[in-house]
This record gives C-alpha cells, structure tokens and sequence, in this order.
C-alpha cells in the first residue's frame, strides 16, 4: 500500500476511534435524544477542527513560524489533556463501572443465597432436636407445626441450591471483575491500573493523530528554488491557474526588488545590512532577513548566491543582476 494512503487511511481511523469514544461517553450525560444528537455534532466537529490545528501548526513549524506553531499546539495539547484525553477515558471507565456493577449484583445474590442456606441448616438443625423432644411426649399439634416447619424450609433449601447450581453451570455468562483479578496478580490498587491501562491506550491513539495528521499549507511563502523563484505555498485544490502565476510573479518582482536594493554603490560584491535594505525599499527587516538567507541556501556551479561573512555579506553573482532592478525603478 502507498505510504500516503496508508496514512490517510490509518488518520481516519484514529480520529473515528476518538470521535466514538468522545460521543459515547458525553452521550451518557443526558437520556434526551435530542441533546444526544446536538452533544455528538459538537464532540465530533471540535474533534475534527482540532485535527485541522494540529496540521496548521505543523505546517507553521515547517514554514519557519515557530511562534504561530507553538500556540497551534499548545491549543491541541489543552484540547488533548483537558477534553479529549479525559472523555475518551471516561468511556472506558463508564463500560467498566457497569461491568463492575454486574459483578457486584451477581456475587451479592450469590452471598446472600450462601448465608440464607447456612441459616436454613442450623434452624434445621435446631428444629430436629426439638422435635425428638417432643416425639418422647407423642406427636401432638406443637409436632406437626415443628415437622410443618422443616419440610418448608427443606423447600426453600432445594430452591436455592438449585439456583447456584445453575449459576455455576452459567458460570462463562456471568461477568468477571478482570481488573480485580489483574490487580490481585500485580499487587497494586485496582484503579492504579485502570488509569495505566486505560491512559496507555488513549495516549497511543492521540500519538496516532499527531504522526498521521494531515499535510497542509498556510499559504505564505516557505522556500526558494534554484531559479530564484519563491515557491508559493496556496492551498491545494483552491486557486486557479491564474491565480497561481499572479501570485509567483509577486514574489518574484519583489525578491527581485530586494535583490536590487542590496548592493552598495561602491561597485564591490558587498552587501547592505537587512535595516539599510528595509529603509530603501520599505521591507520589513525580518523579510529582509529572510530573503537574505534563502538566497544563502541556493547553490550554482557549487558556491552560495551569497555568503554571510565577518561585518556583512556579499554576492557571489554578477551586479548587473541586481543592478537592473534599481534602473527599472523597482
């Protein structure tokens, strides 16, 4: 399978699995279907706008805008921590607790049968004495109460060791407490365990999202070609060819603009500093800088468009490139 539709692939079925989750458990707050309805719309469409962050804030960390990047994330991280992280666990918690509540009502229907049996046998027992006690006086009216007595409570014996015996027939049917079970085997608390277990699982499905999560752009400038070209950054699918070309050819007049303020008048390759070159054509420094250093990543014949040196810069290209710009006016 291509590696990016595997991707594709295995992001939505983690974000399905974290819509579920999150939908399930909120979904149990109310028994009104109508808030039902309206409480899932909301679960998934914050779960599939917060998947839309994180990729705007990887994309801003690729496209060198780290301080917009990091408020991206941190967004995804209280969403994570806060929201998601903890309502995808409560599904896991509410399915438990109804688990543990099955096991609680069987084994105190079980107890409670054990100890109404025990009681049975002693009353029995008490009863048989006292009726050979009255059997060396004759079988009169207290007798037959007495032997009326025991063979109801013979009855009510069989009836209930019948019931355990169909329980324990059963026995794969009735729920089991597997984390008391586990907990007995590890030796620690059995909601210790639930929260390694449970927050282990939905820590490993968040980290799905993050290293599926989808590839977009911002739509702002990233990088330069080795013709000296800006590579423009819109977004796939959206803008039309024309749109396209107008944009390229914005940056290109101004990376030529900044090309052609750069150079000092003395006719060496020495280079202005970025704040000379922001006051000539009004740039802003950063972009300035900016410009500056992608022309220092390009490389032809082997050497660098320019080379940042001791006190400056200079270009390792003719003049005439920069200076023509200057003479158009631009």
């Amino acid at each position: 399978m291509n590696q990016k539709i595997f991707k594709r692939f295995a992001n939505a079925v983690f974000l399905t699995l974290s819509c579920f989750l999150i939908v399930y458990f909120l979904t149990q707050l109310t028994d009104n279907p109508l808030i039902k309805v309206g409480v899932a719309v909301f679960a998934i469409g914050l779960d599939i706008f917060l998947q839309y962050i994180l990729a705007l804030g990887r994309a801003c960390w690729r496209e060198q805008h780290r301080s917009r990047a990091l408020m991206f994330f941190i967004f995804y991280i209280v969403y994570a921590c806060v929201y998601a992280g903890p309502s995808a666990i409560g599904f896991f918690a509410v399915e438990i607790s109804a688990q543990e509540m099955a096991v609680y009502k069987t084994e105190t229907a079980d107890r409670m049968n054990r100890n109404r049996i025990t009681q049975i046998d002693q009353t029995l027992k008490a009863l048989n004495k006292q009726l050979e006690t009255e059997a060396s006086t004759g079988y009169g009216s207290r007798s037959r109460a007495i032997m009326a007595k025991v063979e109801e409570l013979t009855k009510e014996r069989e009836k209930l060791q019948k019931s355990l015996a169909r329980d324990l027939k059963s026995s794969g049917e009735i729920p089991k407490n597997v984390f008391r079970s586990l907990a007995e085997v590890f030796r620690i608390p059995e909601n210790i365990l639930k929260i390694l277990i449970f927050g282990t699982s939905v820590a490993m499905l968040y980290l799905g999202l993050i290293l599926t999560s989808w590839d977009i752009k911002t739509g702002e400038p990233e990088a330069l070609t080795g013709t000296g070209q800006v590579a423009n950054a819109l977004p796939e699918e959206t803008a039309t060819e024309a749109e396209y070309q107008s944009n390229i050819d914005a940056s290109t007049q101004e990376l030529l603009k900044f090309i052609g303020a750069m150079y000092q008048p003395n006719g060496s390759n020495a280079l202005y500093g970025d704040s000379v070159i922001s006051k000539r054509i009004g740039m802003p420094v950063q972009k300035c800088a900016k410009y500056k250093k992608l022309l220092s990543k390009v490389n032809i014949n082997g050497k660098p468009l320019v080379v940042r040196c001791q006190g400056g810069s200079e270009a390792h290209f003719p003049i005439e490139v920069g200076e023509e710009p200057v003479k158009q006016g631009i």
